[in-house]
């Protein structure tokens, strides 16, 4: 109401002003319109403290209508965004657990023992740089302890922690290398580092190491003695090592820096193929442990890309520690991986549903591209869980 008055005023305020220039020819000029003998002109108002009252009211509801615009422009740009893609809530406790669908006793027992990772050290959910050492070190501060992250390397042998892909992103579009994954091996770090992939996001192998052990080392938690060799809890660096990158000379110069640093145990070598078992049988020793990795597609003699169906057994999978699978196999993989009794840590879990096909397959650990919403998630879960266990069946 007190709007609709405000509004009113200002229109009569207007029309007023529009009466004084008509009747003052040499501010008006001349207009068809004004010299129209229908035309009246609002009486004037007299009185200076009536056009001070209404100059006011004018900048009110000029200041009213502006608060407006940037409020419709403010949910233009998120809350349209939000309704498009409309995230779960996981501030709001009863709404977020109903969200949730039931879980298993076998999945919500396994709900308390999963261990959260980061998949590339991937920390858009913190504003931070993916696989940078900022962003290392701030999750590891929200209690991430295992990260995934792959390495390539440079014409001059040299690795950097990050994905081709992610290097492809850094790079001008008309840059000399053209795509990265194929002709990495031509360039040196430095021109590599020449063409935007600093340092401070696109660390060497053997800084996000050192890195690495400086935040083990500053955890009284972290080490060997306190988690006596379990793999299960240990801080866990996943080492993939991309394309030339897995040779006899990188493996051996990472098993020398890691034993330097006092960590070999914590770091883990992807193996994904026969090939890779091959170059490791060269006589260079790593020391820490083997995961073996699987892919969920496999590429046929003919081209053809089929489904993965890979063969788990104890005699196939004695030279490893743990297993890295993709998290879209089948059941029928899982429950032999379950069987092996190995640390299973698959990739990449990202969504409720792929949580819960986790936790329904007893795994181990969860490498995720946003490790901190999933581990709101499961923390969810496990009040889920612990509630249903209270209201029993039903």
């Amino acid at each position: 109401m007190l709007l609709q008055k405000q509004l009113r005023r200002v229109a009569l305020d207007v029309q007023h002003d529009c009466g004084r220039l008509v009747a003052n020819p040499a501010v008006a000029g001349s207009s068809p319109a004004y010299d129209s003998p229908t035309y009246r002109p609002m009486p004037a108002r007299r009185g200076r403290s009536g056009r001070r009252w209404g100059v006011l009211h004018f900048v009110a509801a000029s200041v009213m209508v502006m608060l407006v615009l940037f409020w419709v422009l403010f949910w233009l740009q998120t809350g349209a965004t939000s309704i498009a893609h409309p995230p779960l809530d996981f501030g709001k406790p009863a709404a977020a657990e109903a969200l949730l669908p039931k879980l298993s006793p076998t999945a919500c027992k396994q709900a308390d023992r999963l261990r959260v990772c980061s998949h590339r050290a991937a920390a858009a959910e913190l504003g931070l740089e993916d696989g940078s050492l900022q962003a290392l070190r701030a999750l590891w501060n929200y209690g991430i302890r295992c990260f995934d992250m792959d390495f390539v390397m440079t014409s001059d042998r040299l690795l950097l922690a990050t994905h081709p892909d992610r290097l492809q992103a850094a790079m001008p579009n008309n840059n000399p290398i053209g795509i990265v994954k194929h002709n990495l091996h031509k360039h040196s770090l430095a021109q590599i580092r020449s063409l935007g992939a600093r340092e401070k996001s696109f660390p060497t192998v053997h800084q996000l190491i050192e890195e690495f052990a400086t935040l083990i080392q500053q955890d009284s938690h972290s080490n060997q003695a306190h988690y006596a060799g379990d793999l299960r809890k240990a801080p866990l660096l996943f080492m993939d090592l991309k394309g030339g990158a897995f040779n006899s000379e990188s493996i051996a110069g990472i098993a020398r820096f890691a034993r330097h640093l006092g960590i070999a145990s914590h770091l883990a070598l992807f193996v994904l193929s026969e090939q890779h078992q091959d170059e490791l049988a060269k006589g260079h020793a790593w020391d820490g442990p083997l995961i073996r990795g699987f892919m969920d597609l496999q590429n046929l003699a003919n081209g053809t890309v089929v489904p993965a169906k890979p063969l788990v057994n104890a005699q196939v999978m004695s030279p490893f520690a743990l297993l890295g699978p993709s998290i879209k196999l089948s059941r029928e993989f899982y429950m032999q991986a379950y069987a092996l009794g190995k640390p299973v840590f698959p990739w990449v879990v990202d969504t409720p549903k792929t949580l819960q096909w986790a936790l329904e397959m007893q795994v181990d650990g969860a490498i995720s591209n946003e490790p901190m919403q999933l581990g709101q998630m499961l923390e969810r879960w496990r009040r889920r869980c612990k509630q249903d266990r209270r209201t029993g069946p039903g």
